[in-house]
């Protein structure tokens, strides 16, 4: 009688919480937020649920890190060795790149308590506040840019995920108002065409972010009113 297998060993370790956020983002760019679970989670690292646990309380925690992982793979936080319109120029390109990187991503923007919300604003208040722009101003600021960041963001991972015929779900506008009109805004502030594709192209983006870093510094120079 032939031996049987050992039977294979599971969670003999806890993953790292690095490597347990390392592979939840690779289940995202594979099956989207929603394709994310702890048995499939678990599986992949040849672990138990339990055991993962040790290193989170719970799913959404982890996809708070996996936000911030996304983040800090862009950079972080504006560069303090360039001019504070110049470091948000730059930030602003680089949190556009890491995100459109894992564009199946994208609803953790959006997410209740976004931490890319809180770390956006927190960089971009405290460059305003370097500049010595006024409170208001930077606060006004600080959203119009977070609205023509996430927005880009927003557009360019539809239009990525579109061409790769992918199925992953993306907010739902009818929840997020003020980002479904993030397009149109970046259509005005930079003129383009207020389509997704147009939204979502590199020079219109690094206009409209100009025109906000340039209204924020010099108010009196602001673009004319709406009607």
């Amino acid at each position: 009688m032939s031996a049987r297998p050992a039977a294979r060993v599971y969670g003999a370790a806890t993953p790292s919480l690095d490597r347990i956020v390392t592979v939840a983002l690779a289940i995202i760019d594979d099956h989207g937020v929603e394709g994310l679970s702890m048995r499939r989670l678990a599986v992949a690292l040849d672990s138990y649920p339990a055991n993962l646990y040790r290193r989170f309380t719970h799913l959404d925690e982890l996809l708070g890190l996996v936000a911030v992982r996304i983040i800090d793979e862009a950079g972080g936080t504006p560069s303090p060795d360039l001019a504070p319109e110049a470091s948000l120029l730059d930030f602003a390109l680089r949190i556009r790149a890491g995100w459109l990187r894992h564009p199946r991503a994208t609803p953790l923007l959006f997410a209740e308590g976004s931490d890319p919300l809180a770390a956006v604003m927190e960089a971009v208040l405290t460059c305003f506040e370097s500049m010595a722009v006024d409170p208001v101003a930077a606060v006004q600021a600080a959203y119009e840019f977070v609205i023509v960041l996430f927005g880009a963001i927003f557009a360019g991972a539809s239009t990525a995920i579109k061409h790769a015929q992918a199925d992953a779900r993306l907010p739902d506008a009818a929840k997020f108002p003020a980002t479904a009109r993030a397009n149109a805004v970046l259509a005005e502030l930079s003129g383009a065409p207020p389509h997704d594709q147009a939204a979502a192209t590199l020079p219109q983006f690094e206009r409209a972010i100009r025109n906000v870093l340039g209204r924020a510094a010099h108010p009196s120079a602001s673009s004319p009113r709406r009607r």
